[in-house]
C-alpha cells in the first residue's frame, strides 16, 4: 500500500541529539518539546513525502522517501538528522527519531541542457523504520 503526502511547503532539520526532550509514542505520534529549535530549509517550490508500508518479517515497515529541490546543497557531514515537515493543511510529519535507524540525505546537482528546466539541487532523504511520526500538539 502506498500513500503520498503531496504539498509540502516547509521542510526544517535538527540533529537527533536534541530530541532527546521528545516523547514518541510508536503508533501515535512525537510530543516535540517548545523549546526545539529547527532550521529551516529553503526550498524550490513545493516538496513531496511518499510513505510505502510493507510487512517482513512479521513487523510493519515504513519507508519514508522525501524530495525536495534546494538553491545550495548544505554540509551534511557525519551529523545525524531529523527533518520536520509541515504541509499546506499545517500536518506536520518528522522523519527520523532521537535513535538508530537514522535518514539518509542525498544530494543531485544537475546542471540543465535546456532553460526552461529547474536549476536546483534536489535534495532525496530515505528512512526505514516500524512507525510513522505524525507531531502532536501539547
Amino acid at each position: 500500500m502506498s500513500n503520498c503526502l503531496k504539498f509540502i511547503n516547509q521542510v526544517e532539520l535538527i540533529e537527533v541529539a536534541n530530541l532527546s526532550s521528545s516523547i514518541f509514542i510508536p503508533g501515535v505520534g512525537v510530543y516535540l518539546s517548545p523549546a526545539l529549535t529547527f532550521r529551516k530549509l529553503e526550498t524550490v517550490g513545493l516538496s513531496s513525502l511518499e510513505i510505502l508500508d510493507r510487512v517482513e518479517n512479521k513487523n510493519r515497515i515504513y519507508s519514508h522517501t522525501l524530495t525536495c529541490y534546494l538553491p545550495d546543497r548544505f554540509n551534511v557531514a557525519n551529523r545525524k538528522l531529523c527533518f520536520l515537515l509541515t504541509a499546506i493543511s499545517g500536518e506536520r510529519y518528522l522523519i527520523g527519531t532521537d535513535s538508530r535507524p537514522y535518514p539518509v540525505v542525498t544530494f543531485t546537482d544537475s546542471r540543465p541542457e535546456s532553460i526552461a528546466s529547474q536549476c536546483a539541487v534536489t535534495m532525496l532523504v530515505t528512512y526505514s523504520n516500524t512507525c510513522f511520526y505524525t507531531v502532536l500538539d501539547v
